[in-house]
C-alpha cells in the first residue's frame, strides 16, 4: 500500500481490529541491519526507536527462551506477546540496535554466526553487495551481459537491487556451487574479494556478545558459516549446527539453546537435525504469528523492515491477511 494510505489507515486506528483479533498469539519479530542515518544499510536508529515504543506500548516483550519454555511446557502463550529477534549479529546490533534496549530494559534473541564473530568468513550475500559496489555501473552491466542465465535479466536493476536479485538466484544453487559462482563473478569483475569482511559488513566481536548476553540480550546459533542448510549434505548439516552451539557456549560460558535457520530455510531433515542437537526452539522467516500449537522448531516471524505505518500494518495481521485473500484470489482466477 502507499504510504499516504498506510498513514491515513494508522491514524485512523485502522489496524487496532486486526491487533486486537491477533493479541492471543505471538509475534516474533525479525530484524537484520542498523544504521545511525537515514541513508545506511540497515533499518534507520529513528525508525527502530519509533518501532519499539510502539511495541512498548501495544506488547509485553518476553526472551524467546521464555516463549520457548511455554510452548514446550504446553503453558498458553498470555495475551500480547512480542519476541524481537536480530538475525547475522552485524557490528551495528551492538553499536546501534543494543543502547536502545538496554537503556529500556526490553529483552531480545541477536542469533550469532561463529564464523562470522570470528572473523573467518563473510555473511555470503554481503559478497555480492561489495562486488557490484567496487565497479562503475557500465563496466557491471558488460560483466552481466556474458554471466550465466538469469543475470543478465537484471541490467535494469539499480546496483543494490541488483545485487539483491543475484543473491536471490544464489540462493537456487548447491551451497559449493553459489561459492564458485560468487568467486567467478569476482574474477570476472577483476575484483579480490578480501579474506574478513569490511568495515561495512563487519561483526559483532566475542567481548561484544559477552557484553550482551550478560545484559538484556539472549545470544543463539545461526550456524557457523550461514549456509543455506537444506543446500549442503548430512554431515556439513551436523557441524553447521553443532559447532557453532559448541563455539558459542565455549565464549558465553553457559548452555545456548536458541537457534536461527540461515535464509529462514528448513525441510524435515534440518528440522530434525536442529532438534537432535539439543536446542530448544528454532526461528524461521515464515510470515506469520504463533499460538499454542504452534511447531516450537518452526516459529514464524514479522519482517519489520519499512517506516512505522508498514510496521504496524504487518505486526497488526492486516499484511498477512491482505497477503492471504491476494492469493486466495489468484487462486480462484486460475481455477475459472
Amino acid at each position: 500500500m502507499k504510504t499516504k494510505v498506510l498513514k491515513f489507515m494508522q491514524a485512523a486506528g485502522a489496524f487496532a481490529p486486526f491487533r486486537f483479533a491477533h493479541r492471543g498469539k505471538a509475534l516474533v519479530l525479525m530484524y537484520h541491519r542498523f544504521s545511525l542515518g537515514e541513508n545506511g544499510p540497515g533499518l534507520p536508529v529513528r525508525v527502530f526507536r519509533e518501532q519499539l515504543e510502539y511495541l512498548t506500548s501495544h506488547y509485553q516483550i518476553v526472551p524467546l527462551s521464555y516463549l520457548a519454555m511455554l510452548l514446550n511446557s504446553g503453558r498458553p502463550v498470555p495475551p500480547r506477546t512480542a519476541v524481537i529477534t536480530i538475525d547475522d549479529a552485524y557490528c551495528d546490533a551492538f553499536s546501534v540496535a543494543f543502547p536502545l534496549l538496554r537503556a529500556r530494559r526490553i529483552p531480545a534473541t541477536v542469533f550469532v554466526v561463529t564464523g562470522f564473530t570470528d572473523r573467518t568468513v563473510w555473511i555470503w550475500t554481503d559478497k555480492l553487495r561489495y562486488l557490484v559496489a567496487q565497479v562503475p555501473d557500465d563496466v557491471l552491466r558488460a560483466s552481466l551481459a556474458g554471466s550465466p542465465a538469469g543475470w543478465a535479466s537484471n541490467h535494469r536493476l539499480s546496483p543494490s537491487n541488483l545485487a539483491a536479485a543475484l543473491n536471490t538466484d544464489m540462493k537456487a544453487l548447491e551451497d559449493h556451487a553459489k561459492d564458485e559462482a560468487i568467486a567467478a563473478m569476482a574474477r570476472r569483475l577483476g575484483v579480490t574479494l578480501p579474506d574478513t569482511p569490511p568495515a561495512g559488513f563487519a561483526p559483532i566481536d566475542w567481548d561484544q556478545a559477552r557484553e550482551m548476553d550478560q545484559s538484556v540480550v539472549e545470544i543463539g546459533s545461526h550456524t557457523a558459516t550461514h549456509p543455506i542448510l537444506t543446500n549442503v549434505d548430512a554431515g556439513r548439516l551436523e557441524r553447521e549446527i553443532r559447532e557453532s552451539r559448541a563455539r558459542l557456549e565455549d565464549e558465553l560460558h553457559r548452555r545456548v539453546d536458541l537457534f536461527c535457520y540461515p535464509n529462514g530455510s528448513l525441510n524435515a531433515e534440518v528440522r530434525q537435525a536442529v532438534r537432535r542437537a539439543g536446542y530448544m526452539c528454532a526461528v524461521t522467516s515464515n510470515p506469520g504469528f504463533n499460538d499454542d500449537h504452534s511447531d516450537v522448531f518452526a516459529l514464524r516471524r514479522i519482517s519489520t523492515e519499512g517506516d512505522l505505518p508498514r510496521f504496524i500494518q504487518s505486526t497488526s495481521g492486516f499484511e498477512h491477511l491482505k497477503i492471504r485473500m491476494l492469493h486466495g484470489a489468484m487462486a480462484a482466477r486460475r481455477h475459472a
